[in-house]
Order: structure tokens, then sequence, then C-alpha cells
């Protein structure tokens, strides 16, 4: 059960929570640092790893490439996925099918507010509503999740590539993560 009701909680996945979902994380959290938005709307944006690596730092490689689109990799350090973080996940993003399915399959009541990164940000592209929260936003996506043709669902996992495995990886997230923050802003609360 949520503690505050008032705060629109985000959850990135990916496997070990070291490449993408910190980059995903930390990728939001720079696109909403430049929109305009509403005092009213209280963001926490957190991440794990459904195989979550506890207190390690970001992967280095992914960390550079973070870095080059102006995010920052300083100070995080991984998680594994656990039942309080999960319940808490207003939005639930993973970086891949598998780690939706996985997810769902751990913690079924988590269905209606997971998505993949890609998945959610063609659903809310589909739609410039604007929504009085961003829970409306939420379950509007999960409505339209059957009716909407979508067939690459997957960040590619760069763990143990090359520079530019990485840097296509984050890029793919950034996009994502613009698009989550484009409706992001135009709702009103949580």
């Amino acid at each position: 059960m949520r503690q505050d009701s008032d705060v629109f909680d985000v959850l990135m996945v990916c496997t070990a929570n070291i490449c993408r979902s910190p980059g995903a994380e930390r990728l939001l959290a720079l696109e909403l640092s430049q929109r305009d938005l509403s005092d009213a709307l209280r963001i926490r944006i957190r991440s794990a790893g459904v195989r979550g690596w506890d207190a390690s730092p970001m992967d280095p490689d992914a960390a550079a490439a973070l870095e080059g689109l102006g995010g920052l990799s300083e100070d995080f350090s991984s998680r594994p996925l656990n039942d309080r973080i999960v319940s808490d996940g207003s939005l639930i993003l993973t970086a891949t099918k598998e780690h939706r399915s996985e997810l769902v399959e751990r913690f079924p009541r988590g269905l209606r507010r997971t998505f993949t990164m890609k998945e959610f940000a063609h659903l809310v592209s589909l739609d410039s509503k604007e929504y009085e929260s961003a829970r409306e936003l939420v379950a509007a996506a999960y409505r339209h999740r059957g009716g909407a043709e979508i067939t690459d669902f997957d960040v590619v996992d760069p763990y143990g590539g090359t520079t530019e495995q990485h840097q296509v990886a984050m890029a793919e997230i950034h996009e994502c993560m613009k698009v989550l923050a484009d409706a992001l802003s135009r709702c009103t609360y949580p």
C-alpha cells in the first residue's frame, strides 16, 4: 500500500540495476528538470533490478553514456527488486518484455502499472490529451495497451558490450524518457 498518495512514484527496472534502469532513472530526472511542471506534481524516481545487485555503482560504460547525454551517474547505488518498491510504484517501466513478465509474475498487483519503457512511450505518444493526474495517464495507457501496434518493446542489454552499444541503449532510453517527461508535464497532480 502506498504511504504517500501525493507522490507519483516511477520505478525503472532492468536485470542488475547497473546499466539501463539507472540510466532511465537519471535521464527522466534530467528531462523533468528541463520542463515547467506544476508544483502540485510531486515525482519520485527510483530503479531496481529483477536480479539486482545490492549497493553497486553504475557500470562505467553505462555511466559514461549517461553523462554524454547530460545525466548524472554519481552517487548511484543499485538495489534488488522487492515487494515494497513495486507496491509503491505508480508507474513501473522495464527495459524488456521479459523483465515486465517476470515482474508481473512475481508481483501480480503491479500489472496495470507495468510497461516496457518503449511500450509506455509509444502509448502516451499516441495521446496528446491533458490528464488531471499522472495516475490517469497510466490508466489510459493500460486501456490502450492491446490496441496500439508496437513491435519493438525492448531496450537492448549493453552489459559487457562496447562503448557504442552502451551509447545506443542509453540513447533509446533517453528518447523514451523525453516522451514520458512531456506526458507528465501535461498532468496537474499525481
